[in-house]
């Protein structure tokens, strides 16, 4: 019965992803750089004034920045002649940036992330040394699976009283929490109670496991391949919680083949996987991929208006997106290609738990 009702609901998703009109998908615009001393203006002084003693002598003469991001934390590039920069200034709870601007220093000290040169937990921002190199995009290479599992062993191996500002989460409770916006926001596209309850049926089944510290972000554009190897940045949402949670969303957002989350699993354990790694991995990573989907969904559902005044391209698979804009797969911005990822997100995890995997016992 519950089989059948998933796959009634697959079909009614796909209905949605056909009526979806498309002929070009709206790129993530870019500004052009600007002069360093405007942002000195702008800047609080406690931030600008040991920013302007960090810098290079001559920096604001000669020095340029372009914002990256501005949503939860302003993210900058600071291009000097012979050096660039990456500045954070969080927007976040006081507990929060601490954490944010702790985890982002211990990273860079232990080499796991870029080289922090300046930060201020009380203030509340960071200043480090911006890497050279490239994202590390999907298909990715065995060889770039058993590093990037390295390093994330390197990550979940930080001993606990390293682990300060400590903040307990799991990707199961990010879910719960999005299907929780989404039912104050009145989003009606799916029967967020009926997968509620889809939810708790996978949770009775995940397994206890050691907390450990996480990167929690992990997708194509925070993964950079370097002259120091495979190195994570963007730490402004380092968590404690499951390592599988880091592993599942490797596998997602990286688009692992079986036989690449089996060599992740055999590196990170260092041993053959068992029956129950590779459940409480394709378990995981349907969670990872729900919120990713309703993280997609509520994007769109905050623009309903706009959702059929663009027209986008289409895409028939959840992984054919993931394969497709790489770095990109989290700044669509345009709600009505949200919806449709969103869409292509839920048909892939109904159709996991209907699946043969999904009732597999160990």
């Amino acid at each position: 019965m519950r089989r059948a009702c998933a796959g009634r609901l697959v079909a009614c998703l796909m209905v949605g992803i056909g009526a979806l009109e498309a002929v070009g998908v709206m790129a993530p615009g870019s500004l052009a750089d600007k002069p360093l001393h405007q942002l000195f203006i702008a800047l609080p002084q406690p931030i600008a004034s040991p920013l302007k003693e960090a810098l290079p002598q001559n920096a604001e003469a000669q020095c340029s920045y372009q914002l990256m991001s501005r949503n939860p934390d302003q993210v900058y590039c600071i291009k000097c002649p012979h050096q660039t920069f990456g500045l954070r200034v969080f927007n976040r709870t006081t507990y929060a940036t601490r954490r944010g601007v702790y985890r982002a220093s211990l990273a860079g000290a232990l080499g796991l992330g870029p080289e922090v040169i300046m930060s201020n937990p009380e203030v509340g921002f960071v200043l480090w040394k911006w890497l050279a190199g490239r994202v590390l995009k999907s298909p990715v290479t065995s060889d770039d699976v058993r590093a990037l599992t390295q390093q994330l062993r390197k990550v979940h191996q930080i001993p606990a009283q390293q682990r300060r500002y400590s903040r307990h989460t799991r990707i199961e409770n990010r879910v719960h929490h999005r299907i929780d916006e989404l039912m104050d926001m009145g989003s009606t596209v799916i029967n967020l109670k009926s997968l509620q309850k889809s939810v708790d049926r996978i949770v009775k089944n995940l397994e206890a496991g050691p907390d450990v510290m996480l990167h929690t972000d992990i997708h194509q554009s925070h993964v950079l391949r370097t002259n120091r190897g495979i190195q994570l940045i963007d730490w402004g949402d380092s968590s404690t919680g499951s390592p599988f949670d880091d592993l599942a969303a490797v596998s997602v957002f990286f688009g692992l083949t079986p036989a690449q989350d089996r060599d992740m699993l055999t590196t990170y354990f260092d041993r053959p996987p068992s029956c129950m790694d590779g459940r409480q991995l394709f378990l995981k990573k349907l969670l990872v991929m729900l919120h990713y989907s309703l993280w997609q969904l509520r994007q769109a559902e905050k623009a309903r208006g706009l959702l059929y005044q663009t027209r986008i391209k289409p895409y028939k698979m959840f992984s054919e997106w993931i394969q497709d804009q790489g770095a990109q797969t989290h700044f669509s911005g345009n709600p009505a290609l949200s919806r449709h990822v969103a869409l292509l997100g839920l048909k892939a995890y109904f159709e996991g738990i209907s699946s043969e995997a999904y009732r597999q016992k160990c």
